[in-house]
């Protein structure tokens, strides 16, 4: 892919996770103010943890049609959503049992910050757990920092159940 071409999908990237972050804040302000905080938060997440087990699921029926392993680095590889593109994020742990993940660019929490709306912005953060998930029971994912939470950058790691397996 050229510069060009690559730019280009890097700006309807953003552009489309912009229109996320604004469907989110606006779907979720609406459901704090009919239903209330507390109610509200608890759907909230309720929603976000089958949206993040579908999306899991729907990476394994891809990588399973694929006829290959649901591995950690298969997970990455048949991703739905061009994370690279959109999120610029650091990796290590190639072909290791644990793979971090590390960014300080998130749209989501770049426009929920400007809402003032980083509580309930935090609750997507409940995808990332949910897709490993729906995508293996074998794989657990683990935060360390949070945007949303006031720190510099997102970080976690992806790693096996069973520690050094695969």
């Amino acid at each position: 892919m050229s510069d060009k071409e690559k730019t280009k999908v890097q700006e309807a990237v953003t552009r489309m996770a912009v229109y996320a972050a604004q469907m989110y804040y606006h779907l979720t302000h609406e459901m704090v103010k009919d239903y209330g905080e507390e109610a509200a938060t608890k759907t909230i997440l309720n929603a976000m943890h089958e949206f993040g087990v579908e999306r899991g699921r729907n990476i394994r029926a891809a990588v399973d049609a694929a006829g290959e392993e649901p591995t950690i680095e298969n997970l990455e590889r048949f991703y739905d959503m061009p994370i690279d593109e959109g999120w610029a994020p650091e990796y290590s742990g190639e072909n290791d049992p644990v793979k971090y993940f590390k960014t300080s660019a998130c749209v989501y929490a770049d426009y929920w910050i400007e809402k003032d709306w980083r509580k309930i912005g935090r609750l997507y953060c409940e995808v990332d757990p949910a897709i490993r998930e729906g995508y293996s029971e074998e794989l657990i994912y683990k935060t360390d920092h949070i945007i949303l939470d006031g720190d510099p950058y997102c970080d976690g790691t992806t790693r096996y159940r069973c520690g050094k397996c695969r």
